[in-house]
């Protein structure tokens, strides 16, 4: 597995403090398919319109790699990515895990995997990138666990956490290989213990 650091370091008069641009290159040279209509799983992508303030969600046709790189565009640490005339930035902002577009796309169930570990520190967060990031993750959270209190009693959510006993920021990759190896361990071990899913786990694991 290629991992490299997706972000890079730009002027003060950006706006942003890092640029996407390596994972923007990343991506459309590695991934099988960069448009939705030639994706066999349906994808959603949620994103934040700064000029309409309110959550987009892309699906079905057109480009990915935009959308998901405005998907995941920190404001103030990434700057934002221009479609259309509009400007987008991550959909954490308006609306972090979508539960309730899944619910009205007919989920019932909802598998995810949390995406960073936000514990108690008693560490000093110091520079832009660094404050900001730790406050966006405490938000995030906090999001999160408002939305899956509104709509636990709608959909069956399955939710993941990764395994490090340590805090990683938004910004650390240092530790990205064997998290993404321990979450996907973990998910195959989720999915082995039900039955409706252990067909399409032993097809992941071949």
């Amino acid at each position: 597995m290629e991992v490299v650091s997706p972000v890079a370091f730009q002027r003060r008069r950006n706006p942003g403090v890092y640029t996407l641009d390596p994972l923007r290159e990343l991506l459309r040279r590695t991934l099988p398919a960069t448009r939705f209509e030639d994706l066999s799983v349906p994808l959603t992508i949620a994103t934040t319109d700064l000029q309409e303030a309110k959550p987009v969600y892309w699906s079905g046709l057109g480009d990915i790699v935009e959308p998901l790189i405005a998907s995941m565009s920190l404001p103030g640490i990434f700057p934002p990515v221009e479609i259309g005339g509009h400007q987008f930035v991550d959909g954490g902002i308006a609306d972090n895990v979508p539960l309730a577009r899944a619910v009205e796309m007919g989920a019932r169930t909802i598998l995810m995997i949390t995406c960073g570990a936000c514990r108690a520190s008693d560490r000093r967060f110091k520079g832009v990138a660094g404050i900001l990031g730790r406050s966006f993750s405490i938000a995030l959270d906090g999001k999160f666990a408002a939305d899956l209190v509104h709509l636990g009693n709608v959909v069956n959510v399955r939710c993941i956490r990764l395994p490090s006993s340590e805090e990683v920021e938004l910004l650390d990759f240092r530790c990205s290989g064997e998290l993404i190896d321990a979450a996907y361990r973990e998910t195959l071990e989720r999915f082995a213990a039900r039955d409706d899913l252990k067909q399409n786990c032993a097809r992941y694991t071949t």
